[in-house]
């Protein structure tokens, strides 16, 4: 419901995704978790919805102190869920 998106990745193949979810949840990331972006052409790792990017900023800088290399997507208004 957030305005910000914290990514961890964006993946054609849907297993790839699919394994960093994993991996994510393992690390203690419990809501990570596959999204599928332009018209389902790309499956995205999503770690978070926030409304603010200071919130946004807080767990993409968490990801990478993780090792995880993440970055702060802006919502658009007809960006599908």
């Amino acid at each position: 419901s957030g305005s910000y998106l914290a990514l961890a990745g964006s993946f054609r193949q849907r297993a790839n995704a699919e394994a960093l979810v994993r991996r994510l949840q393992k690390k203690g990331y419990t809501e990570a978790e596959l999204s599928l972006f332009n018209k389902g052409a790309y499956a995205t790792v999503l770690v978070g919805r926030f409304e603010t990017h200071a919130e946004a900023q807080t767990r993409v800088a968490a990801l990478k102190k993780d090792g995880v290399d993440a970055y702060i997507q802006k919502k658009r208004a007809a960006q599908a869920q």
